[in-house]
């Protein structure tokens, strides 16, 4: 078994056309070209999470606390999560921007 898979190792290093890049990852440096499918899908996630917390959390606390939906409104500011959430994409945005390498 050891020996078809160190096979399968070698072949796979001689193989030319694996030693063919892509036009449009070839000016990318390895660290851009290991990242640059994730990022879309990260900022979605993330983007759904955040989106998933402003428009649940009233439930949730009213699930986990025992109370009606309208009584946690009536006594938790939930204001205050939308204007935490535009803030980190704020601040994770302007991180971004001046992290970028060119």
């Amino acid at each position: 078994m050891r020996n078809g898979i160190l096979k399968h190792r070698e072949q796979r290093r001689r193989d030319p056309t694996q030693d063919a890049v892509a036009p449009d990852t070839a000016a990318m440096m390895p660290s851009q070209e290991a990242t640059a499918g994730l990022d879309r899908r990260t900022w979605l996630a993330c983007g759904i999470a955040l989106a998933a917390l402003n428009l649940r959390l009233d439930a949730w606390l009213a699930s986990g606390y025992g109370l009606p939906v309208a009584e946690v409104h009536r006594l938790v500011p939930l204001w205050i999560v939308p204007l935490l959430c535009v803030l980190l994409v704020a601040w994770v945005a302007a991180l971004v921007r001046t992290r970028r390498v060119a």
